[in-house]
């Protein structure tokens, strides 16, 4: 770990073919959790191992944090690309602080990032404190991912649909929308997940498993909402794509998947 101190000498520049990623939002929306996911699927782990993203083991503690309950600093943490003995580029992820008496510590881990991961809760939504992580994104106008977290905690379609909807408000343009989670009744909330692109349910630890014996159910309610996303996607991309817009044209709003994943 850097101290916040730390991270002020630090720029983009000096990590020679290495990628820099701040992780950023409030307080209580699973950020050190993502991070260490993000480590383990680094390292070749697959989301059904037993212990995935333990953060015990993965990520380190602060007496302070622990006395105060939030994060007081910025944490780095640095991976090898490609096997965990190279010493090719590396992927080095900050866990930033949340609180807003840390903002400025956020904002020179910002400053140092290639880029940005912001997390936001899928059950809490677009915040103030959300609104304050966005903020700083846009001063440092860097590009920037967002992870919508906690989708098990996520009732039905209604919920899902309202935290996107928040996030279009916030930021102006729909969100492309690539997997939401799918509701059947007798099972847990976010442990089956619809793949938009494909309109197919697979599990929420491994998307390259497709629960077969949902094919029946992912048609209806599910297939038309896979659509629905579909179709949200495509004029996502083709408000900020030339091509994308050309095709939506010529595909009058169709376009093939393909051209989509491209």
């Amino acid at each position: 770990r850097r101290s916040a101190s730390g991270t002020e000498s630090m720029t983009p520049e000096r990590f020679n073919g290495s990628r820099v990623l701040a992780v950023v939002g409030p307080d209580g929306v699973g950020k050190s959790k993502v991070v260490a996911a993000l480590l383990e699927l680094g390292l070749g782990h697959n989301a059904t191992d037993q212990g995935f993203a333990e953060k015990s083991r993965l990520l380190e503690r602060e007496s302070a944090e622990d006395r105060r309950n939030f994060s007081c600093y910025s944490h780095i943490y640095s991976q090898a690309a490609g096997h965990p003995a190279s010493q090719s580029s590396r992927l080095h992820l900050v866990d930033t602080p949340g609180h807003v008496d840390r903002a400025p510590i956020v904002e020179r881990a910002l400053h140092m990032a290639h880029g940005a991961i912001a997390v936001i809760s899928a059950s809490k939504g677009v915040d103030a404190a959300c609104c304050r992580a966005f903020a700083a994104l846009e001063r440092a106008a860097k590009p920037a991912v967002v992870f919508l977290n906690g989708i098990d905690k996520v009732d039905d379609m209604a919920a899902f649909e309202s935290a996107v909807d928040a996030l279009e408000k916030r930021l102006g343009i729909r969100p492309v929308v690539l997997f939401a989670p799918a509701h059947f009744a007798g099972k847990q909330a976010g442990s089956s997940l619809l793949n938009v692109l494909e309109g197919s349910i697979c599990t929420a630890s491994d998307c390259s498993l497709i629960e077969e014996n949902y094919s029946e159910n992912a048609g209806g309610k599910h297939l038309e909402w896979a659509k629905k996303l579909r179709s949200q996607q495509v004029e996502s991309l083709a408000s900020v794509d030339d091509e994308m817009m050309e095709a939506f044209v010529e595909f009058d709003g169709d376009v093939p998947r393909a051209m989509i994943e491209a």
